[in-house]
């Protein structure tokens, strides 16, 4: 991962260290000239939460010297919904360093580009949605709607992709039966649309499924699951 990053292998273990040191706090950082920046986390929550609080921080981010915000989570392995607010908010990239058991498990980022194959899925940065709006900023320079989202909707009531659905006013529904290179697929768990792919050419599907690495899969791969198809309204 961190040669999508572009930092010294010094900058990444500096951060490591010091969310280890933080744990269960979330500890929380910026990057400035490829070089790690630690802070005090000024959360009334530290387990669950980070706030920075800091002229130095305030004088980086004014004169747009920051390349990356980075912090810590406490055994969670996906990102919270007010991560994602955050970084949409802020404008920045940010890094996160899951935390397990007081030892670095693993490193995850919200907003840096990353090979449509390969990604590894953590939930709110690199799952279904964010590879769909990727691959269409990517090849057509559209972006579609990638709302923040928590990870708790897979086991609570929460219509979250038919709200999601509401918001694709450039895309028009197709049949499964008249799939085209590029049209985006929905597919069903348990009554509720649960999972979005692509699908391309020689019935293979770009997919990121739950807990998989992203990559192509035939299509008859949880076909039975697949309900229907959108494109792009070019008439």
């Amino acid at each position: 991962m961190n040669e999508y990053l572009g930092l010294p292998n010094n900058t990444i273990k500096e951060m490591i260290a010091h969310a280890e040191e933080e744990f269960p706090n979330e500890s929380c950082g910026i990057v400035v000239d490829k070089k790690y920046i630690p802070y005090d986390n000024a959360s009334n929550d530290k387990e669950e939460a980070f706030v920075i609080s800091n002229i130095e921080y305030d004088r980086y981010y004014a004169n747009d010297r920051i390349q990356y915000i980075v912090h810590s989570h406490n055994n969670r392995d996906s990102a919270s919904e007010l991560d994602q607010v955050k970084a949409e908010d802020i404008g920045l990239p940010h890094i996160i360093l899951n935390i397990r058991h007081g030892k670095f498990a693993e490193l995850f980022c919200l907003g840096i580009d990353t090979p449509f194959l390969g990604r590894p899925f953590h939930f709110g940065c690199w799952d279904c949605l964010q590879l769909v709006y990727d691959y269409y900023k990517g090849k057509f320079d559209i972006e579609l709607p990638n709302p923040p989202r928590d990870i708790s909707f897979l086991d609570n009531n929460h219509n979250f992709f038919e709200e999601y659905l509401n918001e694709l006013t450039m895309l028009v529904v197709v049949g499964i039966d008249d799939l085209r290179e590029d049209d985006i697929l929905f597919y069903t768990h348990a009554g509720r649309i649960m999972h979005v792919g692509i699908y391309m050419d020689d019935d293979k599907c770009l997919h990121h499924w739950l807990n998989q690495p992203s990559g192509f899969y035939d299509i008859d791969y949880k076909h039975n699951n697949l309900k229907f198809a959108m494109r792009l309204d070019n008439d």
